[in-house]
């Protein structure tokens, strides 16, 4: 990662951008834009000179760029000038530092771009002159700040120049583009496999493999859920990754002989096949066709294993889907027919028409979604149904939240059904526990516990601190509201039959003490949209750090909290703040260990799947719910699979101690101190391998 660091400094700094009185006469590098080209140090049309020397005059304005020993001056050189013209500039500091310089390039370009277009600066810079720059400056205006480097990620930023005083621009960082590897095997030689092209979701080519089966990319786009491995004759693989965003290292992808799908769709019409690898609970897409005339597409080349067919058409649900499995060398045909049916759609509420509601249908026996959206506020849906069957609803009203409800949809030709949004509404007003003051946008959430489960439903305060939830089910209600500045607040109350508009006392938001965390790596780069969460997990209470590493944390007077801090890109640490402090800092390491768990019964080694673990790490715990917060933010699994082996990705260094647990029971035993850890060990770079060995009760 390559770092831009752009501050603010003083105001004194204040000077012309291109007539310097100094009697020293510093000498630098003077180019001119010609023609709309790109200025390059290292070019003939560059000239080493002192400040204050004249150059021919032309008969336009040129944009020019002025090079010093660790400085940027850009300006514009008026028509017919022979001295560089003096212009107001505004200064600010920057410094450029690398912690891999293996990948950094030879040279970096910047693009700077005024609002207007008018003035445009192309211009690169070798290695060695980044690692002096110190300083740019700049006329007043509005410019665009592109800078880009290969094998890196480009950088946009918006700068304000308005001669108030130094501008900043904020400290940015180059990521480095992660790089995906592996190697591709024949199942049949057990050799490396040549020319096998590995594919990116969207298609795109990620990389070839060479004569020994191996192949290295670099992804330019956003993070893949997964790669595809395509080679004639060979069924096609597909190797999910990780949700980190890392240079990852794959598996061995072992290639055998696929085979083929026929999908005929009857009646005829517009259908798109999307062809699906399962493996457990996830599903990966391996191929999208259109059916064309005939009714019917043949797809090749389809490594062995379970498949789900999805059928879809032109609206949100004219979806149907199935499944089929796949052998090797095997010609396989799933012909469909289809059976449309209309679904009709009333959204009612309190005996009115409710306008406005978007559904989310999920099919429960093929897994497919459809989304719709009443645009016209009519309160009523028509719909083409391709297949029927018990679906979950998702029911989202405009600034009033949402719920979840169920309903088996059967029948041919026309399907009426009426949505019944729940009989309940909840009205009250968030307010500032100090002054007594309406507290605006606040976030309030309201979740209803039932024999049959819970739902949750959200909106916001409006001018005057109030909230309304019109339509919620009846049961034991949790009232709670967040606002910024503030400590979050809750209430209990009952909602039964018979009371079906209920307003609550008004909640009261008591003030916060804020910390300012700052989160960073050991070489002091802030680590940005890092997650931080208490131990209690809620993801109402997550907070991200800004792209300067920092987030601001409340918290209650003379308390103090533990917080653990969770990086999308892998690792995780912890911060102990204090309401007595303003600033905190927490420093993450590395992302640099692989802890593979590997679970099995006595007597015979028979694998134990299913098995959870909390572990303490360098002597903290990390409780269940933070657990569950880092596997979902990072893609890491909770729990052994079949094989009875677990493998946590990307960790910290460090001492961890584990302990397996199977329920809630063991949860707090281990919580509360009951139970010593089952194993122990040293997390050193690479992979540390963990043997638990269970008794079969």
């Amino acid at each position: 990662m390559k770092a831009l660091f752009v501050a603010a400094v003083c105001a004194a700094c204040l000077i012309p951008s291109v007539v310097l009185a100094d009697a020293t006469e510093p000498k630098g590098t003077l180019c001119f834009r010609q023609g709309g080209g790109e200025i390059n140090f290292t070019s003939d049309g560059c000239t080493v000179q002192t400040f204050t020397k004249e150059v021919a005059p032309e008969a336009k304005a040129r944009d020019f760029v002025w090079r010093t020993a660790g400085s940027l001056v850009l300006g514009t050189l008026a028509k017919g000038e022979r001295r560089l013209a003096a212009h107001p500039t505004l200064t600010a500091s920057l410094a450029i530092s690398s912690n891999d310089f293996n990948y950094w390039p030879a040279e970096t370009h910047f693009d700077i771009t005024s609002s207007d277009h008018v003035h445009v600066w192309h211009f690169s810079i070798d290695a060695r002159g980044i690692d002096q720059l110190r300083s740019l400056k700049l006329p007043q205006g509005e410019y665009q700040l592109v800078v880009a480097a290969h094998h890196h990620r480009s950088l946009v930023r918006k700068i304000v120049v308005d001669g108030h005083g130094d501008f900043l621009v904020g400290r940015l960082a180059m990521t480095r583009l992660p790089i995906i590897s592996g190697t591709v095997i024949d199942a049949t030689t057990g050799t490396g496999l040549a020319n096998v092209e590995i594919t990116l979701p969207s298609q795109k080519v990620l990389a070839v493999s060479d004569g020994t089966g191996r192949f290295r990319g670099e992804v330019l786009d956003d993070w893949p859920e997964y790669v595809r491995a395509t080679y004639p004759g060979r069924g096609t693989k597909v190797a999910p990754l990780l949700k980190t965003e890392a240079d990852t290292s794959l598996p061995n992808i072992v290639m055998r002989r696929g085979g083929s799908l026929a999908v005929a769709a009857s009646p005829v019409t517009p259908i798109t096949v999307e062809l699906s690898r399962v493996e457990g609970e996830s599903k990966h897409v391996v191929v999208t066709r259109e059916i064309g005339h005939s009714g019917e597409v043949t797809v090749d080349d389809l490594d062995p294993g379970e498949y789900a067919i999805l059928l879809k058409g032109t609206e949100p649900l004219q979806q149907h889907g199935s499944f089929v499995r796949i052998e090797a060398g095997t010609q396989n045909r799933s012909a469909i027919a289809l059976h449309p049916a209309r679904l009709h759609v009333n959204v009612q509420g309190h005996d009115q028409v409710v306008p406005g509601a978007t559904l989310e249908f999920l099919n429960k026996a093929s897994n497919w979604r459809g989304i719709v959206a009443d645009t016209v506020q009519s309160g009523h849906f028509d719909l083409d149904l391709w297949q029927t069957g018990d679906f979950t609803i998702f029911v989202t009203l405009p600034q009033r939240g949402g719920y979840i409800t169920r309903a088996t949809l059967e029948g041919d030709g026309d399907i009426n059904w009426r949505l019944d949004l729940p009989s309940h509404s909840v009205k009250g007003r968030i307010a500032d526990g100090r002054t007594g003051e309406a507290v605006p946008d606040a976030h309030v959430f309201l979740k209803i516990a039932k024999p049959t489960g819970e739902s949750t439903v959200w909106t916001n305060t409006n001018q005057s601190g109030e909230f309304e939830f019109p339509f919620v089910p009846g049961g034991h209600a949790v009232l709670s509201a967040l606002a910024a500045g503030f400590l979050e607040t809750r209430d209990t109350f009952e909602l039964t039959d018979g009371s079906e508009t209920n307003s609550v006392r008004p909640l009261v938001l008591d003030r916060a003490h804020i910390v300012k965390l700052t989160v960073s790596n050991p070489a002091g780069m802030p680590i940005t949209d890092a997650l931080v969460v208490d131990s209690s997990g809620d993801e109402r209470s997550q907070l991200r750090t800004d792209e300067m590493g920092m987030v601001a944390v409340p918290l209650r007077e003379d308390e103090n909290k533990l917080v653990y801090v969770i990086p999308k890109e892998g690792s995780f640490g912890t911060a102990m703040l204090e309401s007595c402090d303003a600033h905190s800092a927490a420093v993450i390491g590395p992302a640099t260990s692989t802890i593979r768990i590997i679970a099995t019964a006595e007597p015979d080694g028979t694998p134990v799947p299913d098995a959870g673990f909390i572990f303490r790490f360098n002597g903290t715990i990390v409780p269940p719910r933070v657990i569950t917060v880092l596997g979902a933010e990072q893609g890491l699994p909770l729990q052994t699979g079949p094989d009875g082996t677990l493998v946590w990705n990307r960790m910290p260094s460090g001492v961890y101690e584990i302990f397996p647990v199977f329920n809630g029971t063991d949860a707090n035993r281990v919580l509360y101190g009951f139970d010593a850890p089952r194993a122990q060990l040293s997390a050193k770079f690479g992979e540390n391998l963990v043997s638990l060995t269970f008794r079969q009760k």
